[in-house]
Parts: structure tokens; sequence; C-alpha cells
């Protein structure tokens, strides 16, 4: 049922709340890109946070103009929306791929709620720029281009504020805004718990289309995956020509490595910022892992490397040539001994799929069928309290089978390690 048209009292009061904020320079709000906005779309943009129209929701010939520039991205990001759709549609959320004018191109959602998200503006070429609908996870994303959770009464206008939205930025090959990838639930009774569990899956995924969108579009140079040896997460990417000349960088490695694309132009050498080490690319015939030096330290950053796509490759080569590795290689780059990595340092090359084939069986050996059972659960979205009804046990047992499960799989929330779980193909995606 969609919810009746009465205001409830704290709907009547939302819009003096939002003035008093942007008019007071010194209120609190809990986010500051909340705060922030608001001043932004009363200020600059002038939306009415007392509205209560329906979103804009574009024609078919409308989307179609608008979705015709994107459609690799939208190819590229296909199997990780469904994968996300797969860990938070069970929990009420709707998946949506915007361009980056905050037009939705891409979505997934629950088909017995379709009237309920269509009512909501939840919906292909639903339109949620900030100048359009205020402060929401998409629009204010594309105005932060970060990561951004806009949970009910942090929305703009009144309208939304029964809505809790996680919007994650999706960037393309040259660095620059390509998307945003968003969760949404229209129920009102979201707890904060879930929400953020939800944003964290949704970065991950985002991260993930990055990817995928890199490696399609440098199918024919080399690709790398970096990792420093000091800053966990930040993970980049860059396509190497057969001269180990650097022709592509993602966003990180633009801003890790002092990248732009007046330095991209000049054809600068992969060995101008990493130690000299040409034989790691002889081979092409499968990923592998490696060691870089970078000049002027000698820590090690670990690398994966990826070949040029051939020229004969058949649909589903292409497609699985294409497919994210850092999702579920992160902690392996990070994380493999050194006595693994010891020929590479030398300038050789280890190969990756039967390291990835070992890790794989290794994590799910190392979970007992208890754990591997509480897992589940959790993916199921049950909560601690409800696992321990469920098999018998103290709250505090099952929370000490949970702390086990995250260390054998390296993570540190709920939603990691189910999206852990998916990635090492020892859950269901659903």
């Amino acid at each position: 049922m969609l919810r009746a048209a009465v205001r409830t009292p704290a709907e009547a009061a939302h819009p003096d709340r939002v003035y008093s904020v942007v008019e007071n320079p010194n209120a609190i709000v809990p986010i500051e890109e909340v705060s922030t906005s608001w001043r932004r779309c009363l200020g600059e943009l002038g939306v009415d946070p007392s509205s209560h129209d329906a979103p804009r929701i574009l024609t078919t010939q409308e989307l179609r103009e608008i979705r015709a520039p994107v459609e690799e991205l939208v190819a590229s990001a296909q199997e990780e929306l469904g994968r996300l759709h797969g860990i938070v549609g069970k929990v009420g959320y709707a998946v949506l791929l915007t361009s980056s004018g905050g037009v939705v191109v891409a979505y997934r959602g629950d088909p017995s709620r379709a009237v309920q998200f269509k009512h909501w503006g939840i919906w292909m070429g639903a339109i949620w720029a900030e100048h359009v609908e205020g402060t929401n996870g998409i629009g204010t994303c594309i105005a932060e281009q970060r990561p951004v959770t806009v949970h009910r009464t942090q929305h703009f206008r009144t309208r939304h504020t029964s809505l809790s939205c996680c919007g994650a930025p999706v960037f393309g090959p040259d660095g620059k805004l390509a998307a945003v990838l968003d969760v949404t639930s229209i129920d009102p009774d979201v707890s904060d718990r879930s929400h953020a569990l939800a944003l964290v899956v949704t970065i991950d995924s985002a991260r993930a289309i990055e990817e995928s969108l890199f490696r399609r579009h440098f199918r024919r140079e080399w690709s790398l995956v970096i990792a420093p040896p000091s800053i966990i997460g930040r993970v980049s990417m860059l396509a190497v020509d057969d001269d180990q000349r650097i022709v592509g960088a993602d966003c990180n490695a633009r801003s890790m490595l002092g990248l732009d694309d007046s330095l991209l132009a000049t054809g600068v050498s992969l060995w101008t910022i990493f130690n000299r080490s040409p034989l790691l690319f002889r081979r092409r015939n499968a990923d592998a892992m490696a060691q870089l030096i970078r000049i002027g330290d000698n820590q090690p950053w670990r690398a994966l490397i990826t070949p040029p796509e051939t020229r004969a490759a058949t649909t589903n080569e292409a497609l699985l040539h294409a497919r994210s590795r850092i999702g579920h290689l992160d902690h392996i780059l990070h994380e493999a001994p050194d006595s693994q990595l010891r020929e590479v340092a030398l300038g050789g090359r280890l190969r990756v799929d039967e390291f990835v084939k070992a890790h794989q069986a290794g994590a799910a050996a190392a979970l007992s069928p208890r754990e591997r059972y509480i897992l589940e659960l959790i993916g199921g979205g049950q909560s601690n309290k409800e696992i321990a009804r469920l098999l018998g046990i103290a709250p505090e047992t099952v929370k000490s089978h949970v702390k086990n499960l995250f260390v054998k799989l390296s993570v540190e929330r709920r939603a990691q390690a189910v999206y852990r779980a998916q990635s090492l193909g020892m859950m269901a995606t659903a």
C-alpha cells in the first residue's frame, strides 16, 4: 500500500527545520554533507523544502537519449547490480544506477513492490539531481563526488523524509564522475544500523563497476591493480601499453601517483614511478601477482597484472576479462605471504588463478559448519538475537561465532562478510 497523503507532525515541521539550519551557521546536523547540501539547495538551487510534488520521470524517448551515451557503463554494471541487489534486496532496498546527471539508467527492485517504487521515483528515468529533488543520496553524491548516505529526515524535500538512500560515485576510466550507484529503501522504519551496512556494500559495488568499466575501456592494454604497502583500501588501477607506458589511470591512481591527462598524454613510463622490471610483461596467458618497488621507497607494492585481451577473444572470454577482481583480491594483495612473491621481486611472475582457487578453498574450509550456517543466516538479514533463538544458543555465543568468521574472511562488518563470501563462491548471490 502507498502511504496516505496526510502530513504527519514531523513532516509539517520539516521545512522549518531546514530553514533553521540554513539560517543558523552553528546549527548541529549529524552529517556535514547534509547541512552543506541543504544550504546549497535553498540558497543556490531554489528548491522548495515543503514540496510534495512527485519526482519527474522521463518519457521512454527522453530516457533513450540519456542512456545511449552510457550503454557501455550499463553493460559493465549488470553483473554487479545483480550481486548488490542479491544482498540489499532481502531487506527491501532497490538498486539504482544513474547517469552523471542523476537520471536512473538501470534499476533492480522487487517486482511485487514496483507500484510503490514508481510512486516514490525509485524507477527508470527518474531524475534525482539536487537542483530537482534537493538533498538525496544520488544528487548529493554527484555534488560532493564522494559516498553519501541520506537517511529519512536528512532529505531536503518533505516528500522524501521516509526514504533512506546511499549513493556511491562511479568514476570512469578518465578519472571523471561517470555515474552514481544508489540503494534506496522506501520503508520508513529501516534501522540506522541496516542503512550503515547498505552504504558499505554500495561503495564496494561501485568500485567493482569502476574496475569493470576500466578493464573494458583498456582491454587492449595491460591492466594493473596496485595496492600500496600502507594504505588499506586504496587499491588503484593503471593501464600500460607494450612499451610499459602508462596510457590510463583510475581516479585513485591519479590521486596517489600524481597523474593527470596532460602527463598521460606525454607517454610517461611506468618505470619513472617504479623500479624497472620489464620481465613482468612477458607472459600473456593469465593474471599474475607481482611486486613493484616505488622509486625512492623500499616498501613493495603488491600488483595484479592482467594481459591484454586477445583480438580473437570470444564474447565469454571478453566478459571474463572485464570482470572485477578487486572485490576478492584486494585482501590477497595485502595479505599474500612474501614467500609466495619471492620470485616476482626479482622480476618473475606468479600465476594467480591457482592462488585464488587455493584461497577460496582455504577460506571455505576455515569456516566451521556452524559458522557457515550463521553466515547464511546473516545473509538472510537475521540479527544476532534472531540467530540465537533459531539455534537455541546464547546471543553472546553467536557474537563469538560472528567474530571468528570475520577474522577468517578478513572483514570487519556483516555486509562485508556476505559480500566476501559471495565473491569467493561460498554463498549464492540470490
